[in-house]
């Protein structure tokens, strides 16, 4: 998954599905060459920091950083809601608009910075690219179409991120809340989720270090892509080592996913998870792109994570089959099992993930 609207795909998960962008192929490709077209702003459109690429394979990404104003640190409660983690913010349109208050699901599964449906977008004032109303391909187990804009600000208790590339997906979706995706997130040093008291925290390193608790279980990540394409916090997904009956796998740590793991189909015949997956209903997925039947599962092994063990997980898969040539999709942690410890910290400037204290689970000898 690259790009939150860039080359050459852009991802974001929400439940258990993933959203990625495909190339559209301009028609101009043998009239500009190898050039990148750039769409200017206008006066009632984005700052001029925000500009509209094109490159001649028809693939637009948005070129310009938000910026962050305000405390080193915010602390803010949340409240945990069908699976998802969900905080209320403030959405700014225009400059002079009013600061409208939305509950956004954080989701550090979405390579995107901001995600929202049309109806709600136009509510809140998001300016869209004309030349992109409905023309960005996604995948989201099937094929959609999306839009890409901006958002004046986007207010996280006193902290205010201008500027803020957008996700805009097509339909009614009112009922759909918006998402914050890990490239937002990871505009911070410090993502803190303390699923014990209900509050997320977010740091900016520079100014502010990581307490260290003598319950906490630090791991190393990297930064992963589904098309192997070298990545970091700006497009980029968090990835950590676990362990299935004393193997070794990767998974990507996704709060924007309401199971405890999703596994893509391809995985679920083979080792180490044929002999640890007992099969159950299948289970309809509700996706950006529709509804998708998808087969789930009992986990019966020996789960391994963060210096804990666990047991008797729900899985769903994935049918990767789907997937463009050249991707590929891990498994997934989603919220309910993340859940199961105090706290998990996810250290963008030290690469690192901390999980504190599992609440439901054995604890493994260091």
């Amino acid at each position: 998954m690259r790009s939150d609207f860039g080359c050459p795909f852009f991802a974001s998960r929400i439940a258990a599905r993933t959203t990625v962008v495909l190339p559209i192929v301009c028609g101009l490709c043998s009239m500009c060459g190898c050039t990148v077209q750039t769409s200017a702003p206008s006066a009632s459109g984005p700052p001029k920091r925000l500009e509209l690429q094109r490159d001649c394979e028809g693939r637009f990404s948005i070129r310009g950083s938000p910026t962050v104003e305000g405390p080193a640190s915010v602390k803010l409660p949340f409240e945990v809601r069908g699976g998802f983690p969900i905080v209320v913010v403030g959405l700014r349109g225009a400059p002079m608009s009013g600061s409208a208050r939305q509950a956004v699901v954080i989701d550090t599964g979405g390579d995107i910075h901001f995600g929202i449906h049309e109806s709600r977008a136009r509510d809140v004032g998001v300016w869209i690219w004309p030349e992109t109303y409905g023309r960005v391909r996604v995948w989201s187990l099937n094929q959609g179409l999306q839009s890409l804009g901006t958002l004046h600000s986007l207010e996280v208790d006193e902290v205010r991120v201008r500027d803020v590339p957008v996700a805009v997906k097509g339909g009614d979706g009112r009922r759909v809340l918006p998402t914050l995706g890990m490239r937002f997130l990871a505009l911070f040093d410090v993502l803190v989720l303390d699923w014990k008291n209900n509050q997320v925290g977010l740091q900016r390193q520079s100014q502010c270090e990581v307490p260290a608790s003598p319950d906490q279980e630090w791991v190393c990540f990297r930064w992963w892509d589904m098309i192997e394409a070298p990545a970091d916090r700006s497009n980029g997904f968090v990835v950590v080592d676990a362990d299935v009956s004393d193997q070794s796998v990767e998974v990507i740590v996704d709060t924007g996913s309401n199971f405890d793991l999703v596994i893509p189909r391809s995985a679920t015949a083979r080792e180490p998870w044929t002999s640890v997956l007992q099969a159950q209903k299948p289970i309809m997925l509700h996706t950006s792109t529709g509804a998708h039947m998808s087969r789930r599962y009992t986990f019966r092994g020996n789960f391994v994570l963060g210096g804990c063990m666990f047991h008797e997980l729900q899985v769903v898969d994935v049918d990767d089959s789907t997937l463009p040539p050249g991707m590929r999709l891990l498994p997934i942690i989603g919220t309910p099992l993340l859940r199961r410890f105090d706290s998990v910290t996810l250290d963008f400037a030290r690469r690192m993930v901390g999980f504190e204290s599992c609440r439901q689970g054995t604890k493994t000898a260091r």
